[in-house]
């Protein structure tokens, strides 16, 4: 097994995020992020990290906001069932909570996705 970075563009990190989960580094330094229990979130720095996490999928509320559906470490008793959605943003730098600056997927060797 090898691992691929996934490149920080929206169109490229989406694509990844479509084919399977990513794992990726997020600041969670917030008192905010550690107490989530709901909704779309975005009190957070757009830099740093130190927290990883994995990207299991993406969607978009009624009101039109998209999101990334992020499956953290903290067990069920945290966020939704140990879920957060946080804010897609592609006009971010490092997107909402530095998501999209340090991202990554396991490949067998040899093989290339996310292009």
């Amino acid at each position: 097994m090898a691992a691929k970075n996934v490149d920080d563009s929206d169109h490229v990190f989406f694509c990844a995020v479509a084919q399977q989960p990513v794992s990726v580094g997020i600041n969670a330094n917030s008192p905010e992020f550690k107490q989530y229990s709901s909704g779309v979130f975005d009190a957070c720095a757009n830099s740093g990290h130190g927290h990883a996490v994995l990207i299991v999928g993406y969607n978009s509320t009624a009101d039109g906001e998209d999101y990334w559906i992020v499956k953290n470490s903290w067990g069920t008793d945290w966020g939704i069932e140990g879920y957060i959605y946080i804010r897609r943003d592609p006009t971010l730098e490092n997107g909402t909570c530095a998501i999209n600056a340090l991202a990554s997927y396991p490949t067998k060797l040899g093989l290339q996705h996310a292009s």
